[in-house]
């Protein structure tokens, strides 16, 4: 039987800023969690490990991109514009 309360249920929030930008972006997710970026026509751009304080990424090429951020067997997916 599966509840809210169950013990593998996971809810958590990203939060990406500033969208658009024109320089580094901030994600905010929880700590261990994987983020991997592609671009709109899926170009491989990146993975990476959320640490302590979030994670910074610069030097993107202008343009859309789809962040995707899993944590704990759950996905989360955002779009972001490079400006």
């Amino acid at each position: 039987q599966s509840s809210i309360h169950d013990r593998n249920y996971v809810e958590y929030s990203v939060n990406i800023s500033p969208n658009p930008s024109d320089g580094p972006i901030q994600i905010d997710a929880p700590i261990g969690a994987t983020c991997k970026m592609v671009s709109l026509n899926g170009d491989y751009v990146g993975s990476w490990k959320v640490k302590k304080g979030g994670l910074i990424i610069d030097s993107l090429q202008p343009g859309k991109y789809i962040i995707e951020t899993t944590f704990k067997g759950k996905t989360k997916t955002k779009k972001i514009i490079i400006l």
